[in-house]
Formats: structure tokens, C-alpha cells, sequence
């Protein structure tokens, strides 16, 4: 089921979830729903990075990754998928 509404955090927790479930699909799809939401939101953009990855869309998750280090270039290194 789809998260509707301007709650990214909540499309974010849903997205780990589908992940942890082994529908990374479905995660990256609520990632991307996230960033839709919020474009500002560094975190959703490095999740989405991290599940494109795992589908083996790399070209895709390598903009995603820099879309999030524009966003927070602290963030060089990266992280497991969904953890800030």
C-alpha cells in the first residue's frame, strides 16, 4: 500500500521496511516518492541510491548518491541502506 501525503519520513520508514523484506523494488520506489515529496532531503536521496544499487541500477544510483552529496557533503562515505 502506498503513503500518501507530504510525510516523507513516514514514505522513508515504509521504504526501509520493503528493504528489510527483500522488496527492493518497492523500497526504491518509495524512495523515490520521498525525494518527490521533499527534494531537500539528503537522507531519502542516499536510501534511494542505496536500493538502486542493490538492483543493480548503478548508473541510476550514482546520481542519486550525488544528488544527496550535493545536498550534504559530509555525507562522503555513505551509509547502510536507511541509516541518517
Amino acid at each position: 500500500r502506498e503513503v500518501e501525503g507530504g510525510f516523507p519520513n513516514l514514505v522513508i520508514a515504509c521504504g526501509q521496511a520493503r528493504a528489510q523484506g527483500g522488496d527492493l523494488a518497492g523500497a526504491e520506489r518509495a524512495f523515490a516518492r520521498a525525494v518527490e515529496t521533499n527534494p531537500a532531503d539528503s537522507h531519502a536521496h542516499f536510501c534511494r541510491g542505496d536500493a538502486l544499487y542493490q538492483l543493480e541500477c548503478y548508473a541510476d544510483a550514482v546520481v542519486a548518491y550525488e544528488s544527496g552529496l550535493q545536498l550534504r557533503p559530509d555525507r562522503m562515505g555513505g551509509s547502510p541502506l536507511g541509516t541518517p
